[in-house]
């Protein structure tokens, strides 16, 4: 887990780095071997990278459903970018009113059935043998 702990993370390689780096740091620290001393030295390193990852994919959970940017508000839970995507978009759209379409119905059919003829009166001569 050695290296420097990224402010943010740029892009979504970054991200699968950070996740690279934060999956070696639970298998460092779960080895038997590890020494509590040593363990307790990684642990804020890899609580910063989680929290770093968590905000990231918080950032985009808010771009795919933008009312999480409440709930995440709310729950105190940092997201990403969130100050300057608010400063690049300052007006906020209005939500797009559902239109109705009147689609004409269509008269049902009735579903074709196969009419099966009785079966011949030769085929049925053999039963009286």
């Amino acid at each position: 887990m050695a290296g420097k702990i990224p402010d943010r993370i740029i892009d979504d390689a970054h991200y699968d780095e950070i996740l690279k780096r934060i999956e070696d740091g639970a298998q460092k620290m779960d080895h038997p071997l590890m020494t509590p001393e040593k363990k307790t030295q990684l642990m804020p390193v890899y609580d910063a990278l989680v929290d770093v990852a968590s905000a990231y994919r918080r950032a985009e959970m808010v771009d795919l459903f933008p009312e999480y940017e409440k709930i995440y508000a709310d729950l105190g839970l940092p997201v990403q970018g969130l100050e300057s995507a608010s400063d690049v978009n300052d007006t906020i759209p209005e939500p797009i009113s559902p239109v109705l379409v009147m689609v004409p119905e269509k008269e049902p059919q009735e579903p074709e059935q196969s009419v099966k003829a009785p079966p011949s009166k030769d085929l049925m001569d053999w039963l009286d043998d």
